[in-house]
């Protein structure tokens, strides 16, 4: 990721990417799992975002959009974890 992120929707995105870069179209293979996996998780503040040097600063209101996203969805799988499903 460019930047710190903190919204499943971002994750998602980039493991989608990720399995469409390394699977050839039309390709019928035999697959028993796949993972995605993250890491250097923190709890630090990210209200200073540094943008790329040559590629500008990051869209930190998309960003927001999506986390607000993220933490209401959350919401809703605790109250009923049946209520939303992956698509």
């Amino acid at each position: 990721f460019p930047c710190p992120v903190l919204d499943d929707i971002s994750f998602r995105r980039l493991a989608l990417e990720l399995f469409d870069r390394e699977w050839p179209e039309g390709a019928c293979m035999t697959v028993r799992l796949i993972g995605f996996g993250v890491g250097n998780l923190t709890d630090e503040d990210r209200s200073a975002v540094q943008g790329d040097l040559f590629g500008g600063a990051p869209d930190l209101d998309e960003m927001a959009r999506r986390e607000r996203l993220s933490a209401a969805l959350d919401s809703i799988r605790a109250l009923r974890p049946d209520a939303i499903s992956g698509a």
